[in-house]
Protein backbone atom coordinates (compact mmCIF):
# COMPACT_ATOMS: atom_id res chain seq x y z
CA UNK A 1 0.00 0.00 0.00
CA UNK A 2 1.16 3.53 -0.63
CA UNK A 3 1.71 6.17 2.00
CA UNK A 4 -1.44 8.25 2.40
CA UNK A 5 -2.36 11.63 3.77
CA UNK A 6 -5.41 13.86 3.80
CA UNK A 7 -5.28 17.57 3.06
CA UNK A 8 -8.53 19.47 2.61
CA UNK A 9 -11.96 18.17 1.67
CA UNK A 10 -10.99 15.01 -0.20
CA UNK A 11 -10.88 11.83 1.85
CA UNK A 12 -7.64 9.90 2.33
CA UNK A 13 -6.60 7.99 -0.74
CA UNK A 14 -5.11 4.57 -1.34
CA UNK A 15 -3.20 4.22 -4.59
CA UNK A 16 -2.52 0.65 -5.64
CA UNK A 17 0.20 -0.32 -8.07
CA UNK A 18 -0.75 -3.52 -9.87
CA UNK A 19 0.81 -5.81 -12.43
CA UNK A 20 -0.91 -5.65 -15.79
CA UNK A 21 -3.45 -8.39 -16.30
CA UNK A 22 -2.39 -8.94 -19.88
CA UNK A 23 1.26 -7.88 -20.04
CA UNK A 24 4.26 -9.40 -18.26
CA UNK A 25 6.00 -7.17 -15.74
CA UNK A 26 5.49 -5.72 -12.26
CA UNK A 27 6.37 -2.46 -10.57
CA UNK A 28 9.91 -3.56 -9.64
CA UNK A 29 10.87 -3.47 -13.33
CA UNK A 30 9.68 0.11 -13.71
CA UNK A 31 11.97 1.46 -11.01
CA UNK A 32 15.11 -0.44 -12.09
CA UNK A 33 17.08 1.72 -14.51
CA UNK A 34 19.42 -0.81 -16.09
CA UNK A 35 21.61 0.27 -18.98
CA UNK A 36 20.13 -2.31 -21.37
CA UNK A 37 16.65 -1.04 -20.78
CA UNK A 38 16.96 1.74 -23.30
CA UNK A 39 15.16 5.07 -23.48
CA UNK A 40 12.31 6.59 -25.44
CA UNK A 41 13.51 8.48 -28.52
CA UNK A 42 12.08 11.90 -27.74
CA UNK A 43 13.02 15.12 -29.51
CA UNK A 44 14.14 17.93 -27.21
CA UNK A 45 11.62 20.67 -26.39
CA UNK A 46 8.69 18.63 -27.67
CA UNK A 47 5.07 18.96 -26.54
CA UNK A 48 3.40 15.76 -25.29
CA UNK A 49 -0.31 15.37 -25.97
CA UNK A 50 -2.89 12.61 -26.35
CA UNK A 51 -5.50 12.72 -29.08
CA UNK A 52 -8.04 10.08 -30.18
CA UNK A 53 -6.24 7.09 -28.61
CA UNK A 54 -2.73 8.06 -29.72
CA UNK A 55 0.24 9.58 -27.87
CA UNK A 56 2.27 12.28 -29.58
CA UNK A 57 5.49 14.18 -28.91
CA UNK A 58 5.38 17.24 -31.17
CA UNK A 59 8.32 19.53 -31.87
CA UNK A 60 9.14 22.23 -34.43
CA UNK A 61 11.89 22.56 -37.01
CA UNK A 62 13.72 25.80 -37.82
CA UNK A 63 11.02 26.81 -40.29
CA UNK A 64 8.23 26.34 -37.77
CA UNK A 65 6.87 23.12 -39.27
CA UNK A 66 5.56 20.57 -36.79
CA UNK A 67 7.49 17.30 -36.37
CA UNK A 68 5.04 14.69 -35.10
CA UNK A 69 6.53 11.72 -33.27
CA UNK A 70 3.96 9.06 -32.37
CA UNK A 71 4.81 7.15 -29.19
CA UNK A 72 3.86 3.49 -29.10
CA UNK A 73 1.67 2.62 -26.11
CA UNK A 74 0.02 -0.58 -24.97
CA UNK A 75 -3.35 0.99 -24.23
CA UNK A 76 -5.38 3.72 -26.00
CA UNK A 77 -4.48 7.19 -24.72
CA UNK A 78 -6.79 9.95 -23.56
CA UNK A 79 -4.29 12.30 -21.88
CA UNK A 80 -0.56 11.85 -22.49
CA UNK A 81 2.00 13.11 -19.94
CA UNK A 82 5.08 12.38 -22.01
CA UNK A 83 8.31 10.88 -20.72
CA UNK A 84 10.04 11.36 -17.41
CA UNK A 85 13.30 13.33 -17.22
CA UNK A 86 15.57 10.40 -18.13
CA UNK A 87 13.25 9.10 -20.89
CA UNK A 88 12.76 5.66 -19.37
CA UNK A 89 9.07 5.93 -18.44
CA UNK A 90 5.95 7.36 -20.01
CA UNK A 91 2.65 8.11 -18.30
CA UNK A 92 -0.87 8.49 -19.65
CA UNK A 93 -4.53 8.16 -18.74
CA UNK A 94 -6.05 5.42 -20.94
CA UNK A 95 -9.41 4.88 -22.51
CA UNK A 96 -11.39 1.73 -21.72
CA UNK A 97 -13.98 -0.27 -23.64
CA UNK A 98 -17.65 0.20 -22.80
CA UNK A 99 -19.26 -3.13 -22.09
CA UNK A 100 -22.15 -4.62 -20.11
CA UNK A 101 -21.03 -3.92 -16.58
CA UNK A 102 -18.43 -1.18 -16.61
CA UNK A 103 -15.09 -0.32 -18.21
CA UNK A 104 -12.82 -3.07 -19.54
CA UNK A 105 -9.12 -2.65 -20.36
CA UNK A 106 -8.39 -2.73 -24.06
CA UNK A 107 -5.21 -2.70 -26.13
CA UNK A 108 -4.46 0.19 -28.45
CA UNK A 109 -4.57 -2.14 -31.45
CA UNK A 110 -8.04 -3.42 -30.57
CA UNK A 111 -9.34 0.08 -29.81
CA UNK A 112 -8.48 1.34 -33.29
CA UNK A 113 -11.19 -0.95 -34.65
CA UNK A 114 -13.81 0.65 -32.40
CA UNK A 115 -15.85 3.81 -32.80
CA UNK A 116 -14.84 6.54 -30.35
CA UNK A 117 -18.36 6.36 -28.85
CA UNK A 118 -17.58 2.79 -27.72
CA UNK A 119 -14.78 4.03 -25.45
CA UNK A 120 -14.82 5.90 -22.12
CA UNK A 121 -12.18 7.36 -19.81
CA UNK A 122 -10.87 4.62 -17.51
CA UNK A 123 -10.09 6.99 -14.64
CA UNK A 124 -6.66 5.33 -14.23
CA UNK A 125 -3.07 6.43 -14.65
CA UNK A 126 -0.74 4.07 -16.53
CA UNK A 127 3.06 4.20 -16.18
CA UNK A 128 4.88 2.22 -18.89
CA UNK A 129 8.54 1.51 -19.60
CA UNK A 130 10.36 1.00 -22.89
CA UNK A 131 9.68 -2.75 -22.82
CA UNK A 132 5.95 -2.21 -22.71
CA UNK A 133 5.76 -3.33 -19.08
CA UNK A 134 3.24 -1.24 -17.22
CA UNK A 135 1.56 -0.58 -13.93
CA UNK A 136 -1.78 1.07 -13.26
CA UNK A 137 -2.41 3.63 -10.54
CA UNK A 138 -5.92 4.41 -9.37
CA UNK A 139 -7.57 6.49 -6.72
CA UNK A 140 -10.71 4.87 -5.26
CA UNK A 141 -13.87 6.85 -5.85
CA UNK A 142 -12.12 9.32 -8.14
CA UNK A 143 -11.16 9.79 -11.78
CA UNK A 144 -7.55 10.64 -12.62
CA UNK A 145 -7.60 13.39 -15.25
CA UNK A 146 -4.02 14.35 -16.00
CA UNK A 147 -0.45 13.86 -14.74
CA UNK A 148 2.84 15.77 -15.02
CA UNK A 149 6.34 14.38 -14.44
CA UNK A 150 8.78 16.12 -12.11
CA UNK A 151 11.47 17.99 -14.11
CA UNK A 152 14.22 16.88 -11.70
CA UNK A 153 13.25 13.48 -10.27
CA UNK A 154 12.58 10.87 -13.00
CA UNK A 155 10.39 8.74 -10.73
CA UNK A 156 8.10 11.38 -9.25
CA UNK A 157 4.84 12.42 -10.88
CA UNK A 158 1.85 14.52 -9.79
CA UNK A 159 -1.65 13.69 -11.02
CA UNK A 160 -4.89 15.63 -10.83
CA UNK A 161 -8.10 13.86 -9.86
CA UNK A 162 -11.74 14.62 -9.28
CA UNK A 163 -14.60 12.76 -7.63
CA UNK A 164 -17.88 13.12 -5.79
CA UNK A 165 -15.92 14.34 -2.77
CA UNK A 166 -13.90 17.03 -4.54
CA UNK A 167 -10.71 17.52 -6.56
CA UNK A 168 -7.04 17.42 -5.71
CA UNK A 169 -3.44 16.70 -6.62
CA UNK A 170 -1.59 13.55 -5.61
CA UNK A 171 2.18 13.07 -5.59
CA UNK A 172 3.22 9.55 -6.62
CA UNK A 173 6.75 8.17 -6.25
CA UNK A 174 7.45 5.24 -8.59
CA UNK A 175 10.68 4.37 -6.81
CA UNK A 176 9.16 4.25 -3.32
CA UNK A 177 5.72 3.10 -4.50
CA UNK A 178 4.25 5.77 -2.24
CA UNK A 179 1.59 8.42 -2.71
CA UNK A 180 0.25 11.43 -0.88
CA UNK A 181 -2.52 13.94 -1.52
CA UNK A 182 -0.60 17.21 -1.55
CA UNK A 183 -3.42 19.63 -2.33
CA UNK A 184 -7.22 19.48 -2.35
CA UNK A 185 -9.66 22.36 -2.48
CA UNK A 186 -13.09 23.04 -3.94
CA UNK A 187 -12.63 24.50 -7.41
CA UNK A 188 -9.25 22.94 -8.20
CA UNK A 189 -8.81 22.43 -11.95
CA UNK A 190 -7.49 18.86 -12.38
CA UNK A 191 -6.67 19.19 -16.09
CA UNK A 192 -3.87 21.76 -16.17
CA UNK A 193 -1.05 22.35 -13.73
CA UNK A 194 2.67 22.83 -14.18
CA UNK A 195 5.90 22.20 -12.25
CA UNK A 196 8.41 24.91 -11.42
CA UNK A 197 11.75 24.30 -13.12
CA UNK A 198 13.48 23.54 -9.82
CA UNK A 199 11.06 20.69 -9.11
CA UNK A 200 10.15 22.18 -5.74
CA UNK A 201 6.56 23.04 -6.49
CA UNK A 202 3.50 22.74 -8.71
CA UNK A 203 1.41 25.68 -9.91
CA UNK A 204 -2.28 24.75 -9.76
CA UNK A 205 -5.32 26.62 -11.04
CA UNK A 206 -8.21 27.16 -8.60
CA UNK A 207 -11.60 28.78 -9.15
CA UNK A 208 -12.93 30.88 -6.31
CA UNK A 209 -16.03 29.09 -5.02
CA UNK A 210 -17.88 32.40 -4.78
CA UNK A 211 -17.28 33.16 -8.46
CA UNK A 212 -17.97 29.84 -10.14
CA UNK A 213 -19.39 30.36 -13.57
CA UNK A 214 -17.18 33.29 -14.58
CA UNK A 215 -14.60 30.99 -16.12
CA UNK A 216 -11.58 32.50 -14.39
CA UNK A 217 -9.14 31.19 -11.83
CA UNK A 218 -6.03 32.02 -9.86
CA UNK A 219 -2.83 29.98 -9.66
CA UNK A 220 -1.66 28.66 -6.33
CA UNK A 221 1.77 27.27 -5.61
CA UNK A 222 1.95 23.81 -4.02
CA UNK A 223 5.46 23.28 -2.63
CA UNK A 224 7.19 19.90 -2.79
CA UNK A 225 10.42 19.12 -0.95
CA UNK A 226 13.40 17.37 -2.59
CA UNK A 227 12.65 14.23 -0.57
CA UNK A 228 9.48 13.87 -2.58
CA UNK A 229 6.77 13.46 0.03
CA UNK A 230 7.44 15.89 2.91
CA UNK A 231 6.01 19.36 2.49
CA UNK A 232 7.94 22.42 3.70
CA UNK A 233 6.12 25.01 5.76
CA UNK A 234 6.81 27.96 3.44
CA UNK A 235 5.06 28.82 0.19
CA UNK A 236 6.83 30.60 -2.66
CA UNK A 237 6.23 31.51 -6.28
CA UNK A 238 8.08 29.97 -9.19
CA UNK A 239 10.37 32.35 -11.05
CA UNK A 240 8.70 31.29 -14.30
CA UNK A 241 5.40 32.86 -13.27
CA UNK A 242 4.58 36.54 -13.15
CA UNK A 243 1.41 36.84 -11.11
CA UNK A 244 -0.52 39.99 -10.38
CA UNK A 245 -2.96 40.42 -7.53
CA UNK A 246 -6.28 38.56 -7.80
CA UNK A 247 -7.43 37.13 -11.14
CA UNK A 248 -5.71 39.57 -13.43
CA UNK A 249 -3.14 38.94 -16.11
CA UNK A 250 -0.29 36.51 -15.57
CA UNK A 251 2.32 35.00 -17.86
CA UNK A 252 4.30 31.80 -18.19
CA UNK A 253 7.76 31.96 -19.76
CA UNK A 254 8.64 29.12 -22.14
CA UNK A 255 12.11 27.69 -22.64
CA UNK A 256 12.43 29.40 -26.03
CA UNK A 257 11.92 32.81 -24.43
CA UNK A 258 8.33 33.39 -25.55
CA UNK A 259 5.50 34.02 -23.11
CA UNK A 260 2.03 32.58 -22.73
CA UNK A 261 -0.10 35.44 -21.46
CA UNK A 262 -3.38 34.67 -19.71
CA UNK A 263 -5.57 37.77 -19.37
CA UNK A 264 -8.11 36.39 -16.86
CA UNK A 265 -6.87 33.08 -15.59
CA UNK A 266 -6.48 29.69 -17.18
CA UNK A 267 -10.12 29.06 -18.06
CA UNK A 268 -11.37 32.45 -19.20
CA UNK A 269 -10.66 34.79 -22.07
CA UNK A 270 -8.26 34.64 -24.98
CA UNK A 271 -4.66 33.53 -24.53
CA UNK A 272 -1.83 35.29 -26.34
CA UNK A 273 1.64 33.88 -26.98
CA UNK A 274 4.30 36.57 -27.25
CA UNK A 275 7.93 36.44 -28.32
CA UNK A 276 10.98 38.51 -27.45
CA UNK A 277 10.76 40.63 -30.59
CA UNK A 278 8.09 42.51 -32.51
CA UNK A 279 8.27 39.80 -35.18
CA UNK A 280 6.93 37.23 -32.74
CA UNK A 281 4.54 39.50 -30.85
CA UNK A 282 0.98 38.22 -30.45
CA UNK A 283 1.45 35.46 -33.01
CA UNK A 284 -0.90 32.92 -31.42
CA UNK A 285 -4.34 33.53 -29.95
CA UNK A 286 -6.86 30.97 -28.76
CA UNK A 287 -9.31 30.41 -25.92
CA UNK A 288 -7.68 29.27 -22.70
CA UNK A 289 -10.31 26.59 -22.14
CA UNK A 290 -9.20 24.83 -25.35
CA UNK A 291 -5.83 23.87 -23.83
CA UNK A 292 -5.21 20.12 -23.48
CA UNK A 293 -1.54 20.33 -22.53
CA UNK A 294 0.64 23.17 -21.26
CA UNK A 295 4.39 22.88 -20.65
CA UNK A 296 7.59 24.91 -20.83
CA UNK A 297 7.82 23.94 -24.52
CA UNK A 298 4.41 25.17 -25.66
CA UNK A 299 0.75 24.24 -25.66
CA UNK A 300 -1.55 21.79 -27.40
CA UNK A 301 -5.19 22.75 -27.82
CA UNK A 302 -8.33 21.36 -29.43
CA UNK A 303 -11.04 22.92 -31.56
CA UNK A 304 -14.40 21.24 -32.16
CA UNK A 305 -15.99 21.85 -35.53
CA UNK A 306 -19.41 20.22 -35.87
CA UNK A 307 -18.72 16.48 -35.50
CA UNK A 308 -14.94 16.88 -35.82
CA UNK A 309 -12.22 17.60 -33.28
CA UNK A 310 -8.99 19.22 -34.43
CA UNK A 311 -5.66 19.19 -32.62
CA UNK A 312 -3.33 22.21 -32.78
CA UNK A 313 0.06 22.94 -31.22
CA UNK A 314 1.95 26.19 -30.75
CA UNK A 315 5.32 27.20 -29.35
CA UNK A 316 4.64 30.93 -29.51
CA UNK A 317 7.01 31.54 -32.42
CA UNK A 318 4.95 30.23 -35.34
CA UNK A 319 1.21 30.27 -35.92
CA UNK A 320 -0.65 27.25 -34.45
CA UNK A 321 -0.18 24.09 -36.50
CA UNK A 322 -3.02 21.61 -37.04
CA UNK A 323 -1.68 18.13 -36.29
CA UNK A 324 -4.72 15.90 -36.65
CA UNK A 325 -8.47 15.87 -37.23
CA UNK A 326 -10.76 13.10 -35.98
CA UNK A 327 -14.43 12.29 -35.43
CA UNK A 328 -15.86 13.50 -32.13
CA UNK A 329 -18.32 11.81 -29.82
CA UNK A 330 -21.98 11.88 -30.94
CA UNK A 331 -24.00 13.70 -28.26
CA UNK A 332 -27.78 13.47 -27.88
CA UNK A 333 -30.17 15.73 -26.01
CA UNK A 334 -30.09 15.22 -22.23
CA UNK A 335 -33.87 15.60 -21.90
CA UNK A 336 -36.70 14.23 -23.99
CA UNK A 337 -38.32 17.11 -25.81
CA UNK A 338 -42.06 17.47 -26.43
CA UNK A 339 -44.29 20.13 -27.96
CA UNK A 340 -44.22 22.12 -24.73
CA UNK A 341 -40.48 21.83 -24.10
CA UNK A 342 -38.25 24.90 -24.20
CA UNK A 343 -34.67 24.56 -25.42
CA UNK A 344 -32.88 27.89 -25.03
CA UNK A 345 -29.41 29.18 -25.80
CA UNK A 346 -28.06 32.76 -25.48
CA UNK A 347 -31.44 34.42 -25.23
CA UNK A 348 -32.97 32.96 -28.40
CA UNK A 349 -36.72 33.25 -28.81
CA UNK A 350 -38.75 30.51 -27.17
CA UNK A 351 -42.32 29.84 -26.13
CA UNK A 352 -44.32 27.90 -23.58
CA UNK A 353 -44.16 30.56 -20.87
CA UNK A 354 -40.58 29.58 -20.03
CA UNK A 355 -38.97 31.98 -17.58
CA UNK A 356 -35.58 30.37 -17.06
CA UNK A 357 -32.72 32.84 -17.35
CA UNK A 358 -30.79 32.78 -20.61
CA UNK A 359 -27.06 33.37 -20.90
CA UNK A 360 -25.42 36.36 -22.51
CA UNK A 361 -23.51 36.24 -25.78
CA UNK A 362 -19.79 36.49 -25.19
CA UNK A 363 -19.98 35.28 -21.60
CA UNK A 364 -18.46 32.11 -20.18
CA UNK A 365 -21.87 30.39 -20.42
CA UNK A 366 -22.80 31.53 -23.92
CA UNK A 367 -22.86 27.94 -25.20
CA UNK A 368 -24.90 26.59 -22.28
CA UNK A 369 -28.35 25.23 -23.05
CA UNK A 370 -31.39 25.50 -20.76
CA UNK A 371 -34.04 22.78 -20.99
CA UNK A 372 -37.46 23.13 -19.41
CA UNK A 373 -40.10 20.42 -19.76
CA UNK A 374 -43.66 21.34 -18.82
CA UNK A 375 -45.17 17.90 -19.27
CA UNK A 376 -45.67 16.21 -15.91
CA UNK A 377 -43.72 13.00 -15.36
CA UNK A 378 -41.30 13.57 -18.24
CA UNK A 379 -38.54 15.46 -16.48
CA UNK A 380 -35.82 12.79 -16.53
CA UNK A 381 -32.31 13.99 -17.28
CA UNK A 382 -30.17 11.47 -19.15
CA UNK A 383 -26.50 11.14 -20.12
CA UNK A 384 -25.94 12.90 -23.43
CA UNK A 385 -23.24 10.36 -24.37
CA UNK A 386 -21.50 7.38 -22.80
CA UNK A 387 -18.70 8.33 -20.46
CA UNK A 388 -17.44 8.24 -16.90
CA UNK A 389 -18.90 10.21 -13.98
CA UNK A 390 -16.10 12.53 -12.85
CA UNK A 391 -17.89 14.55 -10.15
CA UNK A 392 -21.28 15.43 -8.77
CA UNK A 393 -23.36 16.56 -5.82
CA UNK A 394 -26.73 15.46 -4.42
CA UNK A 395 -26.71 17.25 -1.05
CA UNK A 396 -28.25 20.61 -2.02
CA UNK A 397 -31.92 20.96 -1.04
CA UNK A 398 -32.42 24.73 -1.31
CA UNK A 399 -32.99 27.52 -3.81
CA UNK A 400 -30.97 30.73 -3.43
CA UNK A 401 -32.89 33.15 -5.67
CA UNK A 402 -36.66 32.74 -5.87
CA UNK A 403 -38.10 34.11 -2.62
CA UNK A 404 -41.72 34.00 -3.79
CA UNK A 405 -43.59 30.73 -4.28
CA UNK A 406 -40.56 28.46 -4.00
CA UNK A 407 -41.02 25.83 -1.32
CA UNK A 408 -37.30 25.03 -1.09
CA UNK A 409 -36.09 28.65 -0.86
CA UNK A 410 -33.68 29.18 2.03
CA UNK A 411 -31.54 32.09 3.08
CA UNK A 412 -28.68 31.61 3.71
CA UNK A 413 -28.27 28.74 1.27
CA UNK A 414 -25.10 26.82 0.48
CA UNK A 415 -25.63 25.92 -3.16
CA UNK A 416 -22.30 25.06 -4.78
CA UNK A 417 -21.73 28.47 -6.31
CA UNK A 418 -25.27 28.53 -7.68
CA UNK A 419 -25.17 25.21 -9.51
CA UNK A 420 -27.07 23.23 -6.90
CA UNK A 421 -26.98 19.49 -7.44
CA UNK A 422 -25.02 18.54 -10.53
CA UNK A 423 -23.38 15.73 -12.47
CA UNK A 424 -20.29 15.95 -14.67
CA UNK A 425 -19.43 13.23 -17.20
CA UNK A 426 -16.01 12.79 -18.83
CA UNK A 427 -16.09 11.57 -22.46
CA UNK A 428 -13.67 9.81 -24.79
CA UNK A 429 -13.01 12.90 -26.95
CA UNK A 430 -11.73 14.76 -23.88
CA UNK A 431 -14.82 16.90 -23.39
CA UNK A 432 -17.12 16.95 -20.38
CA UNK A 433 -20.88 17.39 -20.14
CA UNK A 434 -22.24 19.26 -17.14
CA UNK A 435 -25.83 18.96 -15.81
CA UNK A 436 -26.91 21.42 -13.08
CA UNK A 437 -29.86 22.42 -10.80
CA UNK A 438 -30.85 18.76 -10.37
CA UNK A 439 -33.51 17.60 -7.93
CA UNK A 440 -31.94 16.02 -4.86
CA UNK A 441 -34.75 13.55 -4.09
CA UNK A 442 -34.43 11.68 -7.40
CA UNK A 443 -30.68 11.71 -7.94
CA UNK A 444 -29.33 8.41 -9.24
CA UNK A 445 -25.57 8.91 -9.54
CA UNK A 446 -23.37 6.89 -7.20
CA UNK A 447 -19.59 6.93 -7.38
CA UNK A 448 -17.33 7.76 -10.30
CA UNK A 449 -18.66 5.04 -12.57
CA UNK A 450 -19.13 4.57 -16.32
CA UNK A 451 -22.59 5.39 -17.65
CA UNK A 452 -24.32 4.62 -20.92
CA UNK A 453 -25.78 7.18 -23.29
CA UNK A 454 -29.41 7.73 -22.25
CA UNK A 455 -28.79 6.73 -18.62
CA UNK A 456 -31.27 8.39 -16.23
CA UNK A 457 -29.06 10.60 -14.03
CA UNK A 458 -31.60 12.66 -12.07
CA UNK A 459 -34.75 14.72 -12.45
CA UNK A 460 -35.06 18.34 -13.53
CA UNK A 461 -34.90 20.58 -10.46
CA UNK A 462 -34.42 24.08 -9.06
CA UNK A 463 -31.54 23.69 -6.61
CA UNK A 464 -28.97 26.47 -6.51
CA UNK A 465 -29.66 29.69 -8.43
CA UNK A 466 -32.94 29.26 -10.28
CA UNK A 467 -36.10 31.31 -10.69
CA UNK A 468 -39.26 31.28 -12.81
CA UNK A 469 -42.83 30.09 -13.01
CA UNK A 470 -42.40 26.32 -13.16
CA UNK A 471 -43.23 24.87 -9.72
CA UNK A 472 -42.67 28.35 -8.31
CA UNK A 473 -38.92 27.90 -8.51
CA UNK A 474 -38.06 27.87 -12.19
CA UNK A 475 -37.27 24.17 -12.47
CA UNK A 476 -34.97 23.56 -15.43
CA UNK A 477 -31.78 21.84 -16.56
CA UNK A 478 -28.62 23.82 -17.20
CA UNK A 479 -26.51 21.81 -19.66
CA UNK A 480 -23.13 22.65 -21.17
CA UNK A 481 -20.07 21.14 -22.81
CA UNK A 482 -16.72 21.89 -21.16
CA UNK A 483 -13.06 21.29 -21.93
CA UNK A 484 -12.20 21.28 -18.23
CA UNK A 485 -13.21 18.92 -15.43
CA UNK A 486 -13.99 21.58 -12.84
CA UNK A 487 -17.49 22.72 -11.91
CA UNK A 488 -18.09 26.20 -13.31
CA UNK A 489 -15.62 26.07 -16.20
CA UNK A 490 -16.44 28.03 -19.34
CA UNK A 491 -18.88 26.43 -21.76
CA UNK A 492 -17.72 25.40 -25.24
CA UNK A 493 -19.69 24.90 -28.43
CA UNK A 494 -21.33 21.59 -29.23
CA UNK A 495 -24.25 20.06 -31.07
CA UNK A 496 -26.87 17.35 -30.56
CA UNK A 497 -27.03 14.64 -33.20
CA UNK A 498 -30.77 14.08 -32.62
CA UNK A 499 -31.85 17.73 -32.86
CA UNK A 500 -32.93 18.37 -36.47
CA UNK A 501 -32.63 22.15 -36.13
CA UNK A 502 -29.71 24.12 -34.82
CA UNK A 503 -29.53 25.52 -31.31
CA UNK A 504 -30.83 29.05 -30.88
CA UNK A 505 -33.94 30.61 -32.38
CA UNK A 506 -36.45 28.04 -33.58
CA UNK A 507 -35.13 25.21 -31.42
CA UNK A 508 -38.29 24.89 -29.33
CA UNK A 509 -41.13 22.45 -29.71
CA UNK A 510 -39.19 19.50 -31.08
CA UNK A 511 -40.76 16.13 -30.25
CA UNK A 512 -38.25 13.45 -29.28
CA UNK A 513 -39.40 9.83 -29.54
CA UNK A 514 -36.34 8.18 -27.95
CA UNK A 515 -36.64 6.31 -24.66
CA UNK A 516 -34.68 6.49 -21.43
CA UNK A 517 -32.17 3.73 -20.75
CA UNK A 518 -33.40 1.91 -17.65
CA UNK A 519 -29.94 1.13 -16.29
CA UNK A 520 -26.93 3.42 -15.98
CA UNK A 521 -24.49 0.57 -16.45
CA UNK A 522 -22.75 0.20 -19.76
Amino acid sequence: MGKTAERGAVSAVVVLVLCSTFYIGCEEDLSNHETDRGTFAIVENSIPIGFDRLAYQISFDDRGSAIVNEIETKMPVLSFSGTNSDRTLIAYTPLALNYGGGNASITLEDSLGKNIDELSPSGLLVIENVRGELVTVYQPGCVIINAVWSPVDPEVIVFGFTGLGGSGLTLYNVREKASEIIFSVDGLVPDNFIWSDDGLGVEACVLDAADMGDGTCSFRHVPISPSGLSLPATFFLSSNFFLTEGKKEFSVRLKNGTFIRFPKGLLGGVVGMYGKSAEHSGISHFRADQIRHMSRNGVGFVNFDSDKMRLFVSNGITTPVEVSSRSAVSYKMPMHAYEDTSITQVGAAYGGGCQVSSHSLGGSMQYAVDFQVYRSGYDEIVASASGTISSGSSSVSCNAIDTVGCSIYANPCSCNGGWGNYVMIYHSDGRYTFYAHLENTNYRVTGCNPVAQGCWLADEGATGNSSGSKNGCGDHLHFQWQNSGVRGAASVSGSFSDLPVGLGAGSCGYHDTSSTVSSCSL
